[in-house]
């Protein structure tokens, strides 16, 4: 079952998860988040295996802005600074443009600032200023798929799990041998029989530490 695993069908899996009695249980009010894919700032990060800088200083500011237009006096153009962190922001933090707080959008309006860093992303001053940032100490592009805490239980039959021993090979009345494990022929599963059973948690999110990195989707 191992090696086949990753290449079980979807209704095969469904069948194993039955047998293993897994049951999860959701310990958090906030549901799971589904976020929007084709965000081209996401994507500029994810493709160049970048990592989302943190929020800029001042002098960081100062040391990047000359990759940017510098609008008329008086525009309201959205400020490049403004444009160009709240894009960090909301690809930091996985959030939708609309919910960015008011600390970073200044007044502006998020369609405003959208328009504005993606006309900096198109004519390369976006990518330009990130360059510039030279090595920091960036987060990675959260997931899309957001797990809520959740606690995993499940129970199992112990024999599932250790494949029986081979003793050697027993011949019928015609000489064609055959191998046998112990206990012969009675060692085969039989469902008639009450089994063992056998436990395993596992916990993620707040309510256990060790676990509460985000658990990866991969494969499901």
């Amino acid at each position: 079952m191992r090696p086949q695993l990753d290449n079980l069908p979807l209704d095969k899996k469904d069948e194993l998860l039955d047998l293993l009695d897994v049951r999860v249980e959701v310990t958090s009010d906030v549901p799971g988040n589904l976020r929007n894919k084709g965000c081209p700032f996401e994507a500029w990060f994810s493709d160049n295996q970048r990592l989302v800088p943190p929020p800029l200083t001042d002098e960081q500011w100062s040391h990047i802005e000359i990759h940017f237009p510098r609008p008329k006096k008086q525009s309201r153009v959205v400020p490049p600074r403004v444009a160009f962190e709240a894009s960090l922001h909301k690809v930091r933090h996985g959030l939708p443009w609309t919910d960015l707080p008011e600390s970073i959008t200044q007044g502006q309006r998020p369609q405003a600032i959208y328009q504005r860093a993606l006309a900096y992303l198109k004519m390369g001053a976006w990518e330009k200023a990130v360059d510039a940032l030279g090595d920091y100490a960036g987060t990675p592009v959260p997931p899309l798929y957001k797990l809520p805490d959740l606690h995993i239980t499940g129970t199992f039959d112990p024999r599932l799990c250790t494949p029986p021993e081979p003793l050697g090979k027993e011949f019928d009345t015609t000489g064609v041998g055959r191998q046998t494990t112990r206990g012969g022929t009675a060692a085969r599963f039989s469902s008639s029989s009450p089994p063992t059973r056998a436990s395993s948690t596992a916990t993620t999110g707040r309510s256990c530490a060790p676990c509460s990195a985000a658990p990866t989707t991969a494969g499901w």
